[in-house]
């Protein structure tokens, strides 16, 4: 059996997806437009952290997706392909907490910080993003960090990595081991 078949609930017609993530497209970060073909299953930012959805996509589709342990949802990550059409995620805008940073030596400072609180956060040139949760607001409050709320997509891995933009078209995980300098 092809391991990207669509597998039929033996209770149901429901499609089943269960498989893995199979690939990823470029989708924009609020698609008003969807691309022809793309099925769009919408989630929320604290959804990113589920094994198992089920819900329809945007055409009604009913879909199923359960995930290895070791993947999670993200913005533009295919679940499902059919000769017609492929299901890929969309990751809705959610409230967010925004730091503007004066500088490379502020944003990395306030990086630090935000980092030994062990608050997941989205880290760009000039920003940085974290989910508006009351943990996240009152460890910024304490830390004495100045933030905007805002409505914005939050781009941050489940595992804590955050995903950093290297262009507009790519995104990598500062995920790389640490150098053994001895």
């Amino acid at each position: 059996m092809d391991a990207n078949a669509v597998i039929p609930s033996p209770k149901t017609d429901e499609p089943i997806f269960s498989q893995m993530i199979l690939r990823w497209i470029e989708l924009p970060t609020a698609p008003a437009t969807v691309p022809s073909g793309v099925d769009l299953l919408d989630i929320t930012w604290n959804e990113r952290g589920l094994r198992s959805l089920r819900r329809a996509t945007r055409s009604g589709r009913l879909v199923r997706v359960i995930l290895p342990a070791n993947q999670t949802f993200d913005h533009g990550a295919v679940v499902a392909e059919t000769p017609e059409s492929i299901v890929a995620i969309n990751l809705l805008p959610c409230p967010a907490l925004v730091i503007r940073a004066g500088g490379a030596a502020e944003l990395a400072r306030i990086s630090f910080m935000i980092g030994n609180a062990h608050l997941p956060a989205e880290i760009g040139e000039t920003e940085i993003i974290l989910p508006a949760t009351a943990a996240a607001a009152s460890a910024l409050g304490r830390l004495k960090i100045t933030y905007t709320a805002e409505i914005r997509q939050v781009r941050v891995s489940c595992d804590g990595l955050p995903m950093i933009e290297i262009s507009s078209r790519f995104a990598t995980r500062s995920s790389a081991p640490p150098r053994d300098e001895t």
